[in-house]
This record gives C-alpha cells, structure tokens and sequence, in this order.
C-alpha cells in the first residue's frame, strides 16, 4: 500500500496520542486488522473502473483498499 496513508495498526496509537476514544454509541469502530480489510475490499468484488461511494470513512483505513481496486472512492 501506499506509505502517505495511515497504516491500521497506527490508529490506536494515534488516538491516544491525541487523547481521542472512538464512541461506540455512535458507531464509531475502526479496523485495524489488515487481514479484515482486505477480506472486506475482496468482498465487495470491486472492478478497475468502479467509483465507489464509502459512507463513515473514519480514517481511512479501508478506503486505501477500496481505492487500490477502483477507479475512485468518494468517502463522505
């Protein structure tokens, strides 16, 4: 993957860093399992010329798997 994203297993400590807990009463979860995130982006069976719309990107994470498939990812 590309070395300008955040890489999975640097969220939590980023978190801490700044003092930041995700609220799990408002569905806030990050992946930090790469072997999660590549069995999500495989699953969506994306194509070379898909955009993609990802809803509640977080940080990124699985955007940067989404995106190494597709044509675009719009993440709102």
């Amino acid at each position: 993957m590309d070395s300008g994203y955040l890489a999975p297993l640097n969220i939590p400590a980023l978190l801490k860093k700044y003092g930041l807990r995700p609220s799990k009463g408002l569905g806030q979860n990050f992946l930090v399992d790469e072997n999660a995130l590549i069995k999500v982006a495989n699953a969506a069976e994306i194509y070379e010329g898909d955009v993609i719309l990802e809803v509640g990107p977080g940080l990124g994470s699985l955007t940067r798997y989404l995106g190494s498939a597709a044509r675009q990812v719009i993440a709102v």
